[in-house]
């Protein structure tokens, strides 16, 4: 009998605990919930980061196409500059002295051997 006794003692300890087990239940849930949420936000900027870097090798490919037709630009001033003296035949003290070579195809040449 002392058994019997003892259980409701311990059932009557348990149910004043209960708002306070409840309580950290509910504590439990919360933080699970937000490490939930935490570790979605974790995916996100790691997904993020993956974006940014892919963005960042996109924009130095750009910039060294840019380069490239930067320089390509600077020299059109010079090459259309020659172009005009060859075509107006026209040399003067104030242009460079150009010199003509004379292109050949090298099938041509080879067929006259």
């Amino acid at each position: 009998m002392p058994r019997s006794g003892t259980q409701p003692q311990q059932r009557q300890k348990s149910t004043p605990t209960s708002p306070e087990l409840q309580l950290k239940l509910d504590k439990v849930k919360e933080k699970e919930r937000e490490l939930h949420q935490l570790e979605a936000i974790q995916q996100q900027s790691a997904q993020l980061t993956i974006y940014f870097e892919q963005l960042s090798r996109h924009f130095t490919e750009l910039s060294a196409g840019a380069k490239s037709v930067s320089e390509t630009f600077a020299h059109w001033d010079f090459v259309f500059r020659t172009m005009a003296m060859v075509n107006s035949n026209a040399v003067t003290s104030d242009h460079p002295t150009l010199v003509r070579l004379p292109i050949r195809n090298p099938d041509a040449s080879s067929s006259r051997k």
